[in-house]
């Protein structure tokens, strides 16, 4: 078992350990190590047991083993996996079924970096956005002109819809899943040919990756 702690000090420059009050920021605009900034601090837990059995002469092995994962962020985890080994002299069947997933890097939870027009952020409490599809519409539709026979030029005809904007709600980051089966094949012939032939099936859930979005100001 092993208890893991991350405490990051970038003092808001590249994650969301940002000052507590802003008023306290230097004059000059430099760091001021002494003030008081957002605690990031994590801890995660982690434990492994596994347990095996051999039957019919040592020739079939059964293997089980789980791994217990808690961290402050989300929520447990566990990973099992179970396989079945056959050896008969140079032959070596195997079998094998497991669960596993990647935990959320810091960035992924707390990256905030200001790039002015682009703001990079991580998602650790989720959010509620605009679709840049409604939002470019909503645009075309202020910015409409329109030709006037009469006048001879394009003519402001744009009109404000809030009603074409749309938002979606992205989730808190979770952990990446996957669920494993394996199969395989080794042996060696003639003592100088080595075989090793692997066949797997994975289905992935929840991915982790980025998303560009257009929030409301304030949002």
């Amino acid at each position: 078992r092993v208890l893991f702690r991350s405490n990051p000090h970038s003092f808001g420059t590249i994650f969301s350990d940002t000052l507590i009050n802003r008023s306290d920021a230097l004059e000059s605009g430099d760091i001021d190590i002494n003030a008081k900034y957002v605690d990031i601090s994590t801890w995660e837990y982690g434990a492994y047991t596994q347990i095996s059995k051999r039957l019919f002469d040592n020739k079939l092995k059964f293997t089980g083993s789980i791994r217990f994962d808690d961290h402050v962020n989300y929520k447990s985890q566990l990973s099992p996996r179970v396989s079945v080994v056959f050896t008969h002299k140079d032959h070596n069947f195997r079998v094998a079924a497991q669960s596993a997933f990647r935990a959320p890097t810091l960035q992924n939870q707390y990256l905030y970096i200001d790039l002015g027009a682009l703001f990079i952020e991580g998602n650790l409490n989720g959010s509620v956005n605009y679709t840049r599809e409604s939002v470019d519409d909503f645009l075309a539709m202020y910015d409409s002109t329109a030709y006037d026979s009469t006048l001879g030029y394009n003519v402001y005809v744009g009109e404000i819809k809030p009603e074409l904007l749309k938002t979606f709600t992205i989730d808190p980051v979770q952990p990446e899943h996957v669920k494993s089966l394996e199969a395989g094949y080794r042996s060696i012939f003639n003592n100088d040919l080595y075989v090793d032939i692997t066949a797997y099936y994975s289905i992935y859930s929840n991915f982790i990756g980025n998303r560009r979005v257009i929030r409301p100001d304030g949002g």
